[in-house]
């Protein structure tokens, strides 16, 4: 799915929050937002998920408007699934029965349901886990199931809020590569929000940098690399000393 957004601005209790947001996203691509705490990210991800509604400018998918100051397209009818950082996973139900809510309202007959499930539970390593609640899975485990549960439904954007920032370095990367097969699969759109800059050399095909509300740099991820070099030269340093200092 193709976005385009133009010079979006959203306050709440009368304070800015975000201002003149723009960027253009290509079907297939995936944008990585940039930013510290407080910097607009989880906003700006709520408002193309349609959980709130811009003060001004607009947001375009496939060029018909779903957000703006008139508009605002209910969240189930934009076609795209958001994973928060919490995941969200609900308690009372197995894996199988997660990936089942979402097919209630897919006009798919009972086999074809279940061989949706079964695909998925193959893809994402979770079949031995079918039966198994989220108290009984694994960091990873209930990472792999938000996101297979977010894809049940085939949406067109995948929008992921600090997703992984709760893994360790291990189960970290796993997952990173999880993504990059999902992105190779050049089947969705995604947008992931992050204030690690590994994530955004791993998975951005463009780069958005927020800071207090305010948009930065909006680029490709090669332009980024050029604009931000000292930054991640300085993030390369403080790992490299972490990981010397974490061996005595």
């Amino acid at each position: 799915m193709n976005i385009n957004i133009k010079h979006l601005g959203f306050t709440r209790a009368g304070k800015s929050i975000l201002s003149d947001i723009m960027f253009s996203l290509e079907e297939t691509e995936t944008l990585v937002i940039y930013g510290a705490s407080g910097s607009g990210k989880t906003t700006l991800l709520r408002l193309l998920a349609g959980l709130e509604r811009p003060d001004s400018g607009s947001i375009c998918f496939n060029n018909t408007t779903v957000s703006d100051k008139q508009t605002l397209l209910a969240a189930h009818k934009r076609n795209c699934s958001l994973i928060f950082q919490e995941l969200a996973l609900w308690p009372h139900m197995t894996v199988s029965q997660h990936l089942l809510f979402g097919l209630k309202t897919d006009n798919l007959n009972a086999q074809q349901r279940a061989e949706k499930i079964t695909d998925l539970l193959q893809r994402f390593e979770l079949e031995a886990k079918s039966c198994s609640y989220p108290g009984q899975l694994s960091g990873g485990e209930q990472q792999r199931l938000a996101i297979a549960r977010a894809l049940v439904t085939n949406p067109e954007i995948l929008l992921l809020d600090e997703a992984l920032s709760n893994l360790d370095h291990a189960l970290h990367q796993k997952i990173i590569t999880l993504l990059q097969r999902i992105k190779q699969t050049k089947e969705i759109s995604m947008v992931y929000v992050t204030h690690d800059l590994g994530e955004v050399l791993q998975l951005a095909d463009k780069v958005l940098v927020l800071e207090s509300g305010k948009q930065q740099f909006f680029g490709s991820q090669e332009s980024f690399a050029v604009k931000f070099q000292s930054v991640i030269q300085q993030s390369v340093d403080w790992y490299t000393t972490m990981v010397k200092n974490s061996g005595k």
